[in-house]
């Protein structure tokens, strides 16, 4: 998990959605489970390369798969969202950060 954890945010540093959206999907095709992290991680690099698409689906698999999103993973959907001028998806986000008790800044 720490290895998957440490060249996702890598690759977020480095924009390379792509990359570390291959790495989320091996990660869970080896049983390994990625953590909210790992996920705003790469919800993080398709924001940073204005994928809003990827960005709303990990979103919904982390929930979907029970993980409770988090600021940065908020953050991350919502802005993904507004550089592609999808404003009622990240109006949407924005509703369940509140629905989640998510503090955002």
């Amino acid at each position: 998990l720490l290895t998957y954890s440490t060249v996702i945010s890598a690759c977020e540093k480095a924009s390379k959605w792509e990359i570390s959206l291959g790495l989320l999907a091996n990660a869970h095709a080896i049983s390994i489970h990625p953590d909210r992290i790992m996920y705003s991680a790469v919800m993080t690099a398709c924001e940073k390369s204005r994928e809003w698409s990827w960005a709303l689906w990990l979103y919904a698999d982390m929930v979907h798969r029970s993980h409770c999103p988090d600021a940065m993973a908020c953050a991350a959907v919502v802005s993904a969202c507004g550089a592609g001028r999808e404003w009622s998806w990240a109006l949407y986000i924005l509703e369940e950060a509140l629905r989640w008790q998510v503090a955002l800044d």
